[in-house]
């Protein structure tokens, strides 16, 4: 009998696919003559998880009509035994995920519905606000069949790098001479769809400040959105700045660190994969939903704001569950966590 084949699709970010890599932990360790590939139609995506571990083959197609039909053909005639659609979330399409599984024609097709079941899926489970999304995948995963149980001490995301990005990693801390255990990773920042979910930059400037006094170097990390304020914060509180670098050499930079800190952005999931403390400054947004899956990941919320967990602010939304959390109470949320070993 032939080995069977799995093909995961996902069309979300580089957050979301980090929440898939318990799920793909679990297949390899449950089914390890599968073969596992992935559909992406995120290019960064594709990037990351090449030479990573848990696919045979990564298949990558832009977003326009043309490019993606032609795609989803030739996969069609690889004939896939298992299509698994990664955990979608509420403003998800999901009828547009099942129809690409049924033009791919997997003899199983599996994904989750937000109201109504979808006959275009074989099996399927509902849309939970309530459930993580790494848990939620992992359930996707166990649908082919033979509920192995989960490995609650494999759970967590890992990325794997090649030794010149783990050089590219020990270099820059003793070019600048720091010391990693001593190092907090900040973001201030987030995707340009998200700066409803951004702090106030002068409260991290003020919160970075406390911190220093306590002995911690700390490293402003940004992508191209926010590389301006992150440039003017670096220099304003005597910070390094970390930019102009591929994901997974932030990645050797972050996982040397003791911890990170931000405001719900994506570079929370890298930093879980990193197994590091991370602290993740929630206003708009739902951590059941997505906070970092880390064994050491700290939520910090005003949970005395009467608005609590809304995704998407209307247009009379205050903003008062983020403009209401102030520095001292993030400061006294973070500071004795540092000082735990």
């Amino acid at each position: 009998m032939k080995n069977k084949k799995i093909l995961i699709s996902h069309s979300f970010g580089i957050g979301d696919i980090i929440m898939a890599i318990p799920m793909l932990k679990y297949l390899k360790n449950t089914y390890p003559d599968y073969q596992i590939d992935l559909f992406t139609t995120n290019k960064a995506v594709a990037d990351i998880m090449t030479n990573q571990p848990y696919f045979k083959n990564i298949y990558y197609s832009k977003r326009n009509p043309l490019s993606l039909l032609k795609k989803i053909f030739s996969l069609r005639w690889k004939k896939y035994d298992f299509y698994i659609v990664t955990a979608v979330s509420k403003a998800s399409k999901t009828f547009k995920h099942g129809i690409i599984s049924c033009l791919i024609n997997a003899k199983q097709r599996i994904g989750e519905y937000i109201k109504r079941p979808m006959l275009l899926y074989t099996k399927k489970q509902k849309f939970s606000q309530e459930t993580h999304k790494v848990l939620s995948n992992i359930n996707l995963a166990r649908l082919i069949g033979d509920q192995a149980p989960i490995d609650t001490t494999d759970i967590y995301p890992e990325l794997f790098l090649d030794e010149k990005t783990e050089e590219f990693g020990r270099n820059w801390y003793a070019q600048r001479k720091m010391m990693p255990n001593r190092t907090l990773i900040v973001h201030i920042g987030s995707s340009s769809g998200g700066k409803h979910r951004r702090w106030d930059r002068e409260r991290f400037k003020t919160l970075i400040f406390e911190l220093k006094k306590h002995g911690w170097f700390t490293v402003i990390v940004s992508g191209a959105d926010e590389l301006e304020e992150s440039t003017e914060l670096a220099k304003e509180t005597v910070s390094r700045l970390l930019s102009n670098q591929t994901l997974l050499e932030v990645y050797s930079v972050m996982k040397r660190a003791h911890a990170f800190i931000n405001a719900d952005s994506g570079l929370s999931h890298l930093a879980s994969a990193a197994n590091i403390k991370v602290f993740s400054l929630f206003g708009p947004g739902d951590e059941r939903k997505t906070a970092p899956f880390a064994k050491e990941s700290y939520i910090i919320r005003n949970h005395e704001s009467s608005c609590q967990r809304c995704l998407y602010p209307h247009k009379k939304c205050t903003m008062e569950c983020l403009l209401s959390l102030s520095t001292e109470y993030v400061y006294e949320q973070i500071l004795p966590r540092l000082q735990k070993s």
